[in-house]
């Protein structure tokens, strides 16, 4: 199975324009979404799970390149409002479903673009995710005491 960043990419828009083809299964009125806006669906879909950790308007401005007719933050928010939970569980479960990978990472099928960050708690048990990451700074455990 070709795994490419591409790839991946175009079986994740794949499965958002299915959703996008019923998107009124997934929206609190059927109504929802029949009208043109400046945000549809997919790209509310799309642009809440590619955001990072900027501001609502500026993820928003890099999803719509820069683009001075973007929508504003609010128009986000409002249109994320109509789509209920059940339609990103959806597309994380179709998305997921899409690979066959013949290994797993401890019975995940891990799948990450390159430049990914997975952020995962510490587990001081598990030395494959417990790293030091300053060798002369040791790591401080149990209580501190002042004197």
């Amino acid at each position: 199975m070709n795994l490419s960043p591409e790839s991946v990419k175009k079986t994740l828009l794949n499965k958002v324009n299915e959703l996008s083809a019923s998107s009124w299964q997934y929206t609190k009125k059927p109504t929802d979404f029949t009208r043109n806006r400046k945000i549809s669906f997919s790209d509310v879909l799309l642009s809440t799970i590619s955001m990072q950790k900027s501001a609502s308007k500026t993820e928003l401005l890099k999803y719509f390149d820069f683009n001075a007719s973007a929508p504003t933050a609010s128009a986000l928010i409002q249109q994320r409002k109509k789509i209920s939970p059940e339609a990103f569980d959806s597309l994380f479960y179709s998305f997921s479903n899409a690979f066959f990978l013949d290994k797993t990472l401890k019975g995940y099928d891990p799948i990450a673009v390159d430049g990914s960050d997975i952020y995962i708690p510490r587990n001081p048990k598990d030395p494959d995710t417990y790293r030091v990451t300053d060798r002369y700074k040791p790591l401080v455990t149990g209580t501190i005491k002042f004197l």
